[in-house]
This record gives C-alpha cells, sequence and structure tokens, in this order.
C-alpha cells in the first residue's frame, strides 16, 4: 500500500531503468572481491589455463583481470554488458542441470553501473584482439571523438577486463568500503581459494607496480601443492585427505583436513559445491564440533572441501552475489561429512605415523658431519637448531644453550626400562615353535671344542665367539672356537628347545654397548667389490639412527623399540637381521667361528621335509622326491669344500651338515630353517660366477640366520635358581637386548632402500607429544 501524504496517496511510478541498474549493482558488487569473484568465474567458464589479476589500492582504483580462455567474439561485444546477457542459460529449466558458474548475466553489467568498464578480448580465429569500453551497461567511446563501438587493439588469445574508479558514482558505498590493505586481502582471499581449488589453471596476484606476486601457482601443482604455496609448508604438513560418497544421495565429498597436532585462534573453511566458492554455516558448524574433541578451546581447524551433488538436487539461486546455495538432504550429507572427518581423526595424525622415511635423519645429519671439520663447535653455540627444528637460544653469557623440557633426552637406560611396566605370560620352554612338517628338539651341551694350536693373545687380538677385544694380560685361544649342538630333526609337530639363559655380562651399559667384529682379510676382487658396494649403498641417516640408538624393549620377536635423540621407533628385527646376516656373511668370509651338528643333519632328510612342507616353492613340476634329493645332495657335496673355506659350512662326503658358522655370539639360528636353507643353497645360488655365487650364497645366509635362538655357551654356569626358572621369551629379549642390537649399533650398514621400507617406523616424537600433553 502507498504511503499517504497530505491531501492523497503518493502516486506509483516506474523507476529509472538507471536507478533500477544501479540499486542492482549495489547488491551484486558490494566490495572489490565480489567483482573479481564474478570475473574468474566468467574466466573458468571460457576454460582459461592461466588468470592474472593485477589490483591498485584493494581494488577501487584499478582491478584487471586477464586470462587465457575462448575470448568474446567481435559480434557479441555490443550486449556483453547488457542485464540479462549469457552463453550459459536460454529457458529456466536449464537451471537444473546449470554446470557453469555464471547463468544471470548480471556481473559485467552491475560493474559497468558502478565503474568504468576496458574489455580487450581476442578469439582463436580473430586476426586481431578488440578493445571497447562499457558505461551503464552500454559501450561509450574508448577517447573522445571516437565512435562507440570496438577498435583493433594488439593483445593475446582471451580476455582482459579492467575496472577503474569502482563506486566512482556511489560515495557512500566507496566511503564505508575499509581501507585499501583491508580490500586487498579479500581480494587476495578469493585468488587463493579459487587457486587452491583449480590445480588446473594457473593463478597469479599482484599489486599495480609491484614485481613480486602475492599469489602464484602453476599448471602442473595439485591442491596440497598449492595450499603450501599460498599457506606454507606449516599448514600442509598437517593435513590428511578426507573423502566420502554416497549414491543413493548422489554426492561426492573430497578435502583436505587438519589432523589434531595442527591449530589456530583463526581457521580457515574453504568450501567448494559444484566448482562454486560458497558459505555454509551449517557446514562450518558441524565440522568445528567435531574438531572439539580434538582442538584446545578456542582454537580452530584448516578445511578445504570439495562437494559434487547431482545439479537437480541443488538450488543455486539464492542469493544475490552466489555465496550461499541450498540442497536437498542437508542434514544427512551433513551427517556423512561429520562421520568422514570423525574417523580419519581418530585413526591417527600423520605427523605420528612414519608413513615414510623421508624424515629419517639423513640430510641434516650428514651437513652437520660435513661440516663438523670447519666449525667442531657449531653445535654449542647459540642459535643453533636441534633435530627436532626448535631454535635455541643461549641462556646467557656462559654461552651454553638451554635446553627446554621436549628438547631432553634419556640417556641413562638404568634409570627406567619398559619391562618395568609390562607383565608377560610363561610362554613355557625356551623356544616353542609349531609346524606342520618339522621339529629339531635342541640341547645345548654348553662346552666348546678347543683345538691344539694356541698362541698369546696380544693387546690388539680379537675374540671371535664374544665378538669384543680380549682383555689384556689373559692368554686365550686364538683360533675360532666351536659351540657343539646336539640336534635331532623329526617329522612332529612341535620343536622345543631349552637352554640356559646366557650371560649378562655389562648388563647395564647393554643400551648403549657396541658390538664390532672386524673385516677378514682377504685379496679375492669379488669379495672386495662386494664390501665396496654395501659401502657405497650405505644410508648415512639410518646409519647414524643405528649408531647412535637406545634399546628401549621388545614388542615381541619380531618388533623392538629403540630410541634416537627425542623420537621413538618400531623396528622389524627379523627384516634387519636378515640383511645384518647378508653383510655379516660378506665381512667375516673365510674366517668364522662354528657351530657343530652332533650328530650331523642329514642333507636327505632335510630336503624331504623342505619339500613335504613346501612342494608348491621347490617343486613347482613336480618332479620325483628322490631326483631332487640326489639333486641337491649332489650340488651340495661338490662344492662342501668351497662353502667350509669360505663360509664355515662343513658338509661330509655322506651328504651331512656337520657345522655352521656363527655370526653373532650366543645366538644359534632357528634350525626350523635349515631344510630351507639346503634347498635355498641348492636352487638360488649362481654356482657358475665367483661374485654372484658369494652374493647369493651370503643372502642365503642371511635368509636363514633372520630368526635366531639364544644359547649358552658355558659362561653362565652359575646362574642363580630364579634365572634359571627364566622363560624362553626372557631369554629371547635377554638375547635382542644384549646380542642383536648392540650389533646392529657396531656392525650394520643400513642400505639405502631401506629408507623407503616399513622395517623402521617412527611412532612417537617427543616434541610432538609436549602439544598433545599442553592440550590436557
Amino acid at each position: 500500500m502507498a504511503e499517504a501524504k497530505g491531501d492523497g496517496p503518493r502516486r506509483i511510478k516506474k523507476l529509472d531503468e538507471a536507478v533500477v541498474n544501479r540499486i542492482a549493482a549495489g547488491e551484486i558488487i558490494q566490495r572489490p572481491a565480489n567483482a573479481l569473484k564474478e570475473m574468474i568465474e566468467n574466466s573458468l567458464d571460457a576454460g582459461a589455463k592461466s588468470i592474472s589479476v593485477v589490483v591498485k589500492d584493494g581494488g577501487l582504483k584499478v582491478l584487471q583481470i586477464q586470462d587465457d580462455g575462448c575470448g568474446i567474439s567481435l559480434d557479441d561485444f555490443g550486449i556483453v554488458c547488457e542485464r540479462f546477457t549469457t552463453s550459459k542459460l536460454e529457458k529456466f529449466e536449464d537451471l537444473q542441470s546449470i554446470a557453469t558458474y555464471g547463468f544471470r548475466g548480471e556481473a559485467l553489467a552491475s560493474i559497468s553501473h558502478v565503474a568504468h568498464v576496458f574489455i580487450t578480448s581476442r578469439t582463436a580465429s580473430s586476426p586481431c584482439a578488440y578493445k571497447a569500453k562499457y558505461s551503464d551497461g552500454v559501450m561509450v567511446p574508448v577517447s573522445k571523438g571516437q565512435p562507440p563501438e570496438p577498435r583493433p587493439s594488439a593483445g593475446n588469445k582471451g580476455t582482459q577486463i579492467l575496472v577503474e574508479d569502482l563506486f566512482y558514482n556511489v560515495t557512500t558505498r566507496r566511503k564505508a568500503l575499509n581501507s585499501a590493505s583491508e580490500e586487498f586481502a579479500r581480494v587476495y582471499e578469493v585468488v587463493s581459494r579459487y587457486a587452491i581449488h583449480n590445480a588446473g589453471v594457473a593463478f597469479s596476484l599482484k599489486k599495480h607496480g609491484e614485481i613480486t606476486a602475492a599469489v602464484r601457482t602453476v599448471t602442473g601443482a595439485s591442491k596440497l601443492d598449492n595450499i603450501r604455496s599460498v599457506f606454507g609448508s606449516k599448514v600442509a604438513n598437517e593435513l590428511i585427505e578426507i573423502a566420502c560418497e554416497d549414491d543413493s544421495l548422489k554426492f561426492k565429498m573430497k578435502g583436505l583436513a587438519s589432523n589434531a597436532n595442527y591449530s589456530q585462534k583463526k581457521g580457515v573453511f574453504i568450501l567448494f559445491i559444484n566448482q562454486r566458492l560458497v558459505n555454509s554455516g551449517s557446514i562450518k558448524r558441524a565440522i568445528d564440533h567435531v574438531y572439539t574433541t580434538y582442538l584446545p578451546k578456542g582454537m580452530h581447524s584448516f578445511i578445504y572441501l570439495s562437494l559434487e551433488l547431482a545439479p537437480r538436487n541443488i538450488d543455486v539461486n539464492v542469493h544475490p552475489t552466489k555465496m550461499q546455495v541450498h540442497f536437498l538432504n542437508e542434514d544427512t550429507i551433513i551427517d556423512r561429512i561429520q562421520a568422514a572427518l570423525s574417523e580419519k581423526l581418530t585413526g591417527g595424525n600423520q605427523s605420528r605415523t612414519y608413513l615414510t622415511q623421508t624424515l629419517l635423519p639423513g640430510a641434516s645429519v650428514a651437513q652437520q658431519q660435513q661440516g663438523s671439520s670447519k666449525i667442531s663447535s657449531s653445535r654449542e653455540t647459540s642459535n643453533s637448531k636441534d633435530d627436532v627444528g626448535v631454535k635455541r637460544k643461549s641462556s646467557g653469557g656462559d654461552g651454553k644453550q638451554k635446553l627446554y623440557d621436549h628438547e631432553l633426552v634419556r640417556t641413562d637406560s638404568r634409570a627406567q626400562t619398559m619391562d618395568a611396566f609390562v607383565k608377560r605370560k610363561p610362554s613355557g620352554d625356551a623356544a616353542s615353535i609349531n609346524n606342520d612338517n618339522i621339529v629339531a628338539p635342541i640341547n645345548v651341551n654348553a662346552k666348546e671344542s678347543s683345538k691344539d694350536d694356541k698362541q698369546e693373545d696380544s693387546e690388539d687380538d680379537w675374540d671371535p665367539i664374544r665378538q669384543r677385544p680380549k682383555k689384556k694380560k689373559k692368554i686365550s685361544d686364538d683360533d675360532p672356537k666351536e659351540i657343539t649342538i646336539n640336534e635331532t630333526i623329526h617329522n612332529d609337530d612341535t620343536m622345543n628347545a631349552n637352554t640356559d639363559e646366557p650371560s649378562t655380562d655389562n648388563a647395564d651399559n647393554s643400551h648403549r654397548s657396541v658390538m664390532v667384529w672386524p673385516p677378514s682379510n682377504t685379496l679375492l676382487t669379488s669379495v672386495l667389490e662386494l664390501r665396496s658396494s654395501i659401502k657405497a649403498n650405505e644410508h648415512t641417516g639410518l646409519r647414524h639412527l643405528f649408531r647412535d640408538h637406545i634399546f628401549v624393549g621388545w614388542v615381541d620377536k619380531t618388533k623392538a623399540l629403540i630410541q634416537h635423540r627425542t623420537k621413538l621407533y618400531i623396528t622389524r628385527t627379523q627384516e634387519l637381521l636378515k640383511i645384518l646376516g647378508y653383510q655379516l656373511a660378506i665381512r667375516g668370509f673365510s674366517q668364522f667361528s662354528t657351530i657343530t651338528l652332533d650328530p650331523p643333519a642329514s642333507i636327505k632328510e632335510l630336503v624331504s621335509i623342505g619339500l613335504k612342507r613346501n612342494a608348491a616353492r621347490w617343486n613347482p613340476n613336480n618332479w620325483a622326491v628322490d631326483e631332487i634329493v640326489q639333486q641337491v645332495s649332489e650340488k651340495l657335496v661338490s662344492n662342501g669344500p668351497m662353502l667350509e673355506e669360505y663360509f664355515a659350512i662343513h658338509i661330509n662326503e655322506n651328504a651331512e651338515i656337520c657345522k655352521l658358522p656363527l655370526l653373532l655370539s650366543d645366538c644359534c639360528p632357528a634350525l626350523n630353517g635349515l631344510p630351507e636353507f639346503v634347498l635355498g643353497l641348492t636352487y638360488h645360488v649362481n654356482w657358475e660366477e665367483e661374485k654372484e655365487c658369494f652374493e647369493t650364497i651370503a643372502s642365503q645366509i642371511g635368509e636363514f640366520y633372520k630368526v635366531l635362538e639364544p644359547i649358552d655357551t658355558g659362561e653362565n654356569s652359575q646362574s642363580s635358581a630364579s634365572e634359571e626358572e627364566k622363560t624362553g621369551d626372557d631369554r629371547y629379549n635377554w638375547m635382542t637386548e644384549h646380542r642383536i642390537y648392540p650389533a646392529l649399533r657396531g656392525m650394520f650398514q643400513p642400505p639405502m632402500e631401506l629408507s623407503t621400507a616399513t622395517c623402521i617406523v617412527q611412532i612417537a616424537d617427543l616434541h610432538h607429544l609436549y602439544k598433545v600433553f599442553e592440550r590436557c
């Protein structure tokens, strides 16, 4: 109803078209960032692969965008800035399947009503570009005295739109806007978000007159690369991928979300629905609710989400700036998004799970080692960095560094061990291994067979049994010793090995003890080349990790925990022993101590057991068992002298294995693997070439020795009654702690391929754990 005034009501009049257009322009173009958003979407609809933006005074004075899209046809220059002119929509029903950003045809028209607009465009078929100027939705002369029509101009394929003096005719709106710096921040936000989402398009944003771009992305970059470019590595390194899909709701969701280690007072929420940048308060509140469980109060996360919905289920025409949309099944879809995000956050955080080995102390440690000769005291000066990347400053004039709590490293293992907190169930016998086709009861007699020839021990002599230098002023055997083991091979179902616990000499220092075995003297070129290849393939960072590690405890017979500085790692012991066994076989070439099997093990029986256990592996052609047994026996007997001389594997003329090499003191390979060892020596060894022969034999030794069992050499005969009652797990724990990991510390040369394997995985970092404790 019209308002009454005076004697009668006011007359209703139709507004002038210029007034209508200016009012509509004020709703659509609220600030420079809104105008830029509309023009970026037009460029993307045109198929642009490169978009450059230049602004001056936050976009109020100059706002220019240039793309390499399809361009504007010369025939369309006359209506390009008229309202409701578009190439993306013909009838209202097309909104149900709209797949472009724009559809109303109001963006350029609205901009032209509140600013001076210059458009320069060229299509692929056009010989040159054309330039035109627009004001209030119509074309005007570019220069005074010229006709209002496009004129030829130089230009590349694509379109350049120059907007000058935005809101020059709406002084109230211009005064209400924030400062130029704040408007530029909003422009930066729009460009950066479209750059992140459109990974296949190169974006750049610069201030007018400046050389350096505020935002720059390249065409081949991924979304994560663009996030790293815009927000930095601190954000990108803490992101995890999330995704969910529901065919019944006809929606897909992909995105990147920060884990529980990342939190900021001001969060970042980027949402694209059907490729359109929008805001959704309900989705944002739902995501914030998930993070309340993981983040401190008042802290927020980083979220990038891309939702794809069926076009018929979404209404994009509900907001003048198209920043809001409505879609069907909104509550259900939000619940799916919440569940997917919660599942990822509950599953763990990327920075706490060692997915790859690239973060092992490799390059940083190597660089420190290389520079140590020049500045040996650099690690103890102020303003240095430790391995967790925390910058430490000098606490005073004494030059000493101030160590924070999260940088402290436990170095005295006697203060506390993990075993005090673990109560293990007794396992019965010392070692019980269940198999279908083999059993090898082992009775260790705890006796050593000595040889007649003895020499005086010198200061540099080495004890190969104990694998350590002999003490001064002590006369002992200089020849390799033999450990006699009574073993019998049966075809039953269980294997029991009764042993006494080995000696615990220097047990207090075992976490830091080092076992070293000097390489044997050999002149064979092939062996020297194999040793050189092991050295050349050594991973420096992993070498420092094993050399300086502290043994924390064993998890089971295949895994153990070690500490290096402020990081905790879980290791696969058997996989490491496989590599170490190969290296020790090459290292101790022709100079091994031996383990004597009493009585000897028949090769024929071993082959029969091995074939029965895994015929598919060793006999894929279904040959006669007797033929394979005979073939293996002849092969090993004929090469027996070489095996005995170089690898201490003694095979007598009756095709029996009498001795095996002793790689680690107090450790014997599990004889359950002896049948596979015999078959592997036959079929997996290249007996033709010398170098390949030694290499493949050493590989089979490593495979055999990756499963070890503790034995007693007779030095622990004075064990107390309580020690004699210890379980097999206790003995294995002792062997792992006092023999295996000291050997890894002193003799292991980790190969390069170990850096990408899962033999060693970081499971905790003191620096990150302190962040968790601070939230509690």
